[in-house]
């Protein structure tokens, strides 16, 4: 793994020295999965948490009915992992899947927490990396209540470029909150018009 591409992606949040930065090291291990293998599926621990070295990972949950219903996509130097779960110390309640081969950097929560409670870099690097997840849900929710699915899509096509060939129709479809059937009469207007 290396540390300096972590470093490079993380540090301007709580800049620490070369080393603060090898504990992490110390503590992550290197973890690959194929495509469509899984970090997490419901009822398990929620002990760890990964960085996206390379890949695609997608967390998503399942409805009584069996539907699928995509959370979020993380790629590369991403976070990725059943943080609310592991908050509340409660087994896992959702699938994180490996949409693409991935390689991911390992990190135990415990070993994680300990270093925020040493270091005062690491709890503001938890606190903004915090911060950041909940605009991004806010954002996500505010446009799952508020905008058509068109809108949706057409943000998502902004926003996810280097998803596009990777991750498929369906999954798409249930990020933006909509049918895979609803995604293509959405991409047949959108190309005629």
């Amino acid at each position: 793994m290396s540390i300096e591409v972590i470093k490079a992606q993380f540090n301007h949040l709580s800049p620490m020295d070369d080393s603060e930065w090898s504990k992490l090291k110390g503590i992550a291990t290197i973890k690959k999965l194929k495509k469509n293998e899984y970090f997490f599926v419901p009822g398990n621990d929620p002990s760890d948490f990964a960085i996206v070295m390379k890949g695609v990972m997608r967390h998503y949950y399942v409805d009584n009915e069996g539907k699928e219903w995509v959370k979020m996509f993380a790629t590369t130097l991403g976070l990725v992992g059943p943080h609310s779960e592991s908050l509340q110390k409660i087994p896992v309640r959702t699938y994180i899947q490996a949409v693409t081969d991935v390689e991911l950097a390992v990190v135990p929560y415990a070993d994680f927490y300990r270093l925020t409670e040493k270091h005062l870099g690491w709890e503001i690097m938890l606190r903004k990396i915090t911060e950041l997840f909940y605009l991004e849900k806010e954002n996500r929710e505010f446009l799952l209540l508020t905008a058509d699915a068109e809108t949706r899509y057409k943000l998502f096509l902004e926003s996810h470029k280097q998803f596009l060939n990777i991750i498929p129709d369906f999954q798409i479809a249930s990020y933006i909150g909509i049918t895979p059937q609803a995604l293509s009469r959405i991409r047949k207007k959108m190309a005629t018009s």
